[in-house]
Protein backbone atom coordinates (compact mmCIF):
# COMPACT_ATOMS: atom_id res chain seq x y z
CA UNK A 1 0.00 0.00 0.00
CA UNK A 2 1.10 3.46 -0.83
CA UNK A 3 2.03 5.84 1.77
CA UNK A 4 -0.30 8.78 1.76
CA UNK A 5 1.10 12.10 1.80
CA UNK A 6 -0.90 15.44 2.16
CA UNK A 7 1.22 18.59 2.33
CA UNK A 8 0.08 21.04 5.36
CA UNK A 9 -1.87 23.98 4.80
CA UNK A 10 0.50 26.20 5.56
CA UNK A 11 3.14 24.43 2.56
CA UNK A 12 0.17 24.70 0.32
CA UNK A 13 -0.48 28.51 1.45
CA UNK A 14 3.08 29.80 1.07
CA UNK A 15 3.69 27.77 -2.47
CA UNK A 16 -0.03 29.28 -3.73
CA UNK A 17 1.42 32.79 -3.07
CA UNK A 18 4.42 32.32 -5.47
CA UNK A 19 1.55 31.02 -8.16
CA UNK A 20 -0.22 34.22 -6.99
CA UNK A 21 2.67 36.36 -8.26
CA UNK A 22 2.44 34.60 -12.01
CA UNK A 23 -1.25 35.98 -11.59
CA UNK A 24 -2.83 32.19 -10.86
CA UNK A 25 -6.05 32.85 -8.86
CA UNK A 26 -5.54 31.74 -5.20
CA UNK A 27 -8.14 28.66 -5.03
CA UNK A 28 -6.31 27.40 -8.62
CA UNK A 29 -3.00 27.74 -7.18
CA UNK A 30 -3.97 25.84 -4.13
CA UNK A 31 -5.76 23.02 -5.62
CA UNK A 32 -2.81 22.75 -8.14
CA UNK A 33 -0.45 22.66 -5.64
CA UNK A 34 -2.03 20.02 -3.38
CA UNK A 35 -2.35 17.81 -6.19
CA UNK A 36 1.05 18.40 -7.27
CA UNK A 37 1.91 17.74 -4.13
CA UNK A 38 0.31 14.53 -2.82
CA UNK A 39 0.67 10.92 -3.04
CA UNK A 40 -1.14 9.18 -4.23
CA UNK A 41 -1.14 11.72 -6.78
CA UNK A 42 -4.91 12.43 -6.95
CA UNK A 43 -8.01 13.40 -4.70
CA UNK A 44 -11.35 13.69 -4.90
CA UNK A 45 -13.15 16.62 -5.07
CA UNK A 46 -14.64 15.86 -0.86
CA UNK A 47 -11.21 15.65 -0.17
CA UNK A 48 -9.91 18.45 -1.99
CA UNK A 49 -12.62 21.14 -0.96
CA UNK A 50 -12.18 19.18 3.31
CA UNK A 51 -8.43 19.95 3.01
CA UNK A 52 -8.11 23.75 1.44
CA UNK A 53 -11.19 24.62 3.40
CA UNK A 54 -13.12 26.29 0.57
CA UNK A 55 -16.36 26.39 -0.67
CA UNK A 56 -17.28 23.53 -2.86
CA UNK A 57 -18.38 26.17 -5.87
CA UNK A 58 -14.38 27.42 -5.65
CA UNK A 59 -13.26 23.57 -6.22
CA UNK A 60 -15.87 23.34 -9.26
CA UNK A 61 -15.10 26.15 -10.71
CA UNK A 62 -11.24 25.82 -10.77
CA UNK A 63 -11.63 22.04 -11.25
CA UNK A 64 -13.32 22.53 -14.37
CA UNK A 65 -11.47 25.26 -15.61
CA UNK A 66 -8.10 23.04 -15.28
CA UNK A 67 -10.03 20.20 -16.95
CA UNK A 68 -11.12 22.83 -19.83
CA UNK A 69 -7.62 23.35 -19.88
CA UNK A 70 -6.12 20.71 -20.07
CA UNK A 71 -3.96 20.45 -17.08
CA UNK A 72 -6.11 18.22 -14.76
CA UNK A 73 -7.84 14.80 -15.09
CA UNK A 74 -10.10 12.20 -13.51
CA UNK A 75 -10.06 8.79 -13.07
CA UNK A 76 -12.41 6.60 -11.09
CA UNK A 77 -11.95 2.89 -9.39
CA UNK A 78 -14.61 -0.01 -10.02
CA UNK A 79 -17.51 0.34 -7.67
CA UNK A 80 -16.78 4.16 -6.16
CA UNK A 81 -18.98 6.67 -8.09
CA UNK A 82 -16.37 9.68 -6.94
CA UNK A 83 -14.21 11.14 -9.82
CA UNK A 84 -10.45 11.26 -8.54
CA UNK A 85 -7.80 14.71 -9.62
CA UNK A 86 -5.03 14.89 -10.78
CA UNK A 87 -2.37 16.63 -13.02
CA UNK A 88 -1.89 15.38 -16.10
CA UNK A 89 1.85 15.82 -16.27
CA UNK A 90 2.19 15.28 -20.12
CA UNK A 91 -0.28 17.56 -21.00
CA UNK A 92 1.03 19.97 -18.82
CA UNK A 93 4.63 19.61 -20.24
CA UNK A 94 2.76 20.14 -23.97
CA UNK A 95 1.16 23.02 -22.70
CA UNK A 96 4.41 24.38 -22.09
CA UNK A 97 5.89 23.25 -24.68
CA UNK A 98 3.49 25.31 -27.47
CA UNK A 99 3.49 28.40 -25.09
CA UNK A 100 6.65 28.62 -25.88
CA UNK A 101 6.27 28.44 -29.25
CA UNK A 102 3.85 31.42 -29.01
CA UNK A 103 6.81 33.91 -28.98
CA UNK A 104 7.68 33.65 -32.48
CA UNK A 105 3.86 33.59 -33.55
CA UNK A 106 3.60 36.85 -31.50
CA UNK A 107 6.80 38.32 -33.05
CA UNK A 108 5.65 37.24 -36.92
CA UNK A 109 2.16 38.96 -35.88
CA UNK A 110 4.11 42.72 -34.64
CA UNK A 111 6.54 42.03 -37.82
CA UNK A 112 3.58 42.35 -39.83
CA UNK A 113 1.84 45.04 -38.33
CA UNK A 114 5.48 47.24 -38.73
CA UNK A 115 5.83 46.45 -41.87
CA UNK A 116 1.59 47.88 -42.19
CA UNK A 117 2.21 51.00 -40.33
CA UNK A 118 5.57 52.00 -42.18
CA UNK A 119 5.45 55.21 -44.31
CA UNK A 120 1.49 55.85 -42.23
CA UNK A 121 3.20 56.35 -39.22
CA UNK A 122 5.76 58.59 -38.18
CA UNK A 123 9.12 56.29 -37.79
CA UNK A 124 9.55 57.33 -33.76
CA UNK A 125 5.95 55.77 -33.43
CA UNK A 126 7.30 52.17 -34.34
CA UNK A 127 10.40 52.30 -32.69
CA UNK A 128 8.44 51.14 -29.63
CA UNK A 129 6.68 48.45 -31.88
CA UNK A 130 9.97 47.23 -33.53
CA UNK A 131 11.45 46.69 -29.97
CA UNK A 132 8.64 44.46 -28.92
CA UNK A 133 8.87 42.28 -32.30
CA UNK A 134 12.72 42.03 -31.88
CA UNK A 135 12.23 41.21 -28.48
CA UNK A 136 9.92 38.49 -29.08
CA UNK A 137 11.44 37.14 -31.63
CA UNK A 138 14.56 36.45 -29.56
CA UNK A 139 12.49 34.97 -27.07
CA UNK A 140 11.10 32.73 -29.37
CA UNK A 141 14.43 31.67 -30.90
CA UNK A 142 15.62 31.22 -27.04
CA UNK A 143 12.58 29.01 -26.39
CA UNK A 144 12.86 27.11 -29.43
CA UNK A 145 16.33 26.48 -28.68
CA UNK A 146 16.09 25.50 -24.92
CA UNK A 147 12.61 23.40 -25.75
CA UNK A 148 14.93 21.45 -28.45
CA UNK A 149 17.95 20.78 -25.96
CA UNK A 150 15.49 19.67 -23.55
CA UNK A 151 13.71 17.39 -25.34
CA UNK A 152 17.36 15.83 -26.89
CA UNK A 153 18.71 15.82 -22.92
CA UNK A 154 15.49 13.87 -21.78
CA UNK A 155 16.03 11.36 -25.01
CA UNK A 156 19.52 10.73 -24.37
CA UNK A 157 18.79 9.66 -20.82
CA UNK A 158 16.04 7.81 -21.52
CA UNK A 159 18.55 5.95 -23.99
CA UNK A 160 21.06 5.62 -21.15
CA UNK A 161 18.59 3.70 -18.99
Amino acid sequence: MENRYIPTREVIENLGVIMEKMDVPPVHARIFILLLMANPPYMSFEEIQEHLLVSKSSVSKYLNIMLEQGTLDYRTFSGDRKRYFYLNHSKLLNKIYSGASRFALISDLMKKCLRERQGSVPDEHNEQLKELTEFFSFLGEGMAKLVSEYQVLKSDQTNQD
